[in-house]
């Protein structure tokens, strides 16, 4: 059976006001690092290399800050986005994101900051520092895998409250 023909990217009369080539050109992906870019630099700077309330650091935070909405804009248009905007009408998708940002920031800064904590005011050497530090940077990488699964496996809450009430359980073929 052949497949169906894949819709004309970019502007048709169904879609007038698309961006043709979706999320994957380089003005969008430029977008994402002229906004990293201004806002690393402006809380890096900020306070040490220029006041916080300079034009400089004040430009930054303004620029970061429009590139990112340049880039939500171009989201919304884009016939294939990489992060679609309609994703976050979903209450649970925009909670879980927050949280993801927040912990992602937390571990960075905890990575960035302990180290040196360690060394100047335990201190530690370098190595013995970096030997402490193991657990936070291998421990990440494996836990989504039983996390993920655990969920899945295990019965809803209403289930184990009321087993009499939940879903009728298909024995296997070789049960009794």
């Amino acid at each position: 059976m052949p497949r169906p023909a894949a819709p004309p990217a970019g502007p048709s009369p169904e879609r007038p006001n698309r961006i043709a080539a979706g999320t994957g050109t380089p003005e969008v992906i430029a977008l994402v690092a002229v906004a990293a870019g201004a806002l690393i630099l402006a809380t890096s700077w900020g306070g040490n290399q220029y006041a916080w309330g300079s034009g400089v650091i004040i430009g930054l935070f303004v620029g970061g800050a429009v590139a990112l909405g340049l880039f939500c804009w171009a989201e919304t248009r884009a016939v294939e986005a990489m992060l679609p905007m309609r994703l976050f009408r979903n209450p649970v998708f925009t909670v879980c994101s927050m949280l993801s940002f927040i912990v992602g920031f937390a571990m960075l800064g905890a990575l960035t900051f302990l180290p040196t904590f360690l060394q100047y005011l335990d201190g530690d050497s370098a190595t013995v520092s970096g030997v402490q530090m193991l657990p936070m940077v291998t421990a990440p990488p494996p836990a989504p895998g039983p996390t993920g699964s655990t969920p899945a496996s295990t019965p809803t809450p209403a289930a184990r409250a009321a087993p009499d009430c939940a879903p009728p359980q298909t024995p296997s073929p070789g049960a009794r």
